[in-house]
């Protein structure tokens, strides 16, 4: 399974269109700093607005729609042979500061829009047989809207790619999805 067909675009919290958006451009910031007092060195006021407003309004979103989430991935994976589901925990906000600033600094601000898996959970394949056929249901459930509130499929980043049989090694596949809440209709990448 490749992933060309979901796209090449770099994907991004603040790409959906009710995704987390963030109030202020970059350069609305620096303007404010430019004719504010707070221009100290101590203070960045695009690092505070990115890791203190933009990240906690993003694990806000997504610990409100996680638990949805977890029940939808569960329900689809319930009845399928050979696939054992197991919730993951919500990223804790001080791992996706790290994340934002160890391998987003270089992205386009705000750089906390590039933490993608603060809700994440993982099914566990019996055989190559059943995850073939789990990716399979899983792409179909989605494509067909049958879930409340998974959108789409937006990227997959296949380990498998890269595995060799000749040194074997953990290799796993992974999903990044859209996620919507079905009271506000707010979205999150998953």
């Amino acid at each position: 399974f490749e992933s060309a067909a979901y796209g090449t675009q770099r994907t991004r919290q603040d790409m959906l269109p009710n995704g987390v958006h963030s109030a202020y451009s970059k350069e609305d910031i620096i303007r404010f700093m430019r004719v504010t007092t707070a221009k100290t060195a101590e203070f960045n006021g695009l690092r505070f607005y990115d890791t203190q407003i933009y990240l906690n309004e993003l694990v806000l979103r997504c610990a409100v729609m996680n638990e949805q989430f977890q029940n939808e991935v569960e329900r689809i994976f319930k009845q399928q042979a050979g696939a054992s589901f197991m919730a993951g925990p919500l990223k804790k906000k001080e791992r996706c500061l790290i994340k934002t600033e160890s391998d987003y600094f270089a992205e386009a601000w705000p750089q906390s829009s590039c933490v993608l898996d603060l809700i994440r959970c993982t099914i566990v394949f019996d055989d190559m047989t059943a995850m073939i056929a789990g990716i399979r249901l899983f792409e179909n459930v989605v494509a067909d809207k049958g879930t409340t509130c998974i959108g789409e499929i937006l990227r997959i980043k296949n380990g498998f790619l890269e595995y060799e049989h000749d040194s074997p090694q953990y290799a796993d596949i992974k999903f990044n999805v859209s996620v919507r809440n079905t009271l506000t209709h707010n979205e999150c990448v998953a």
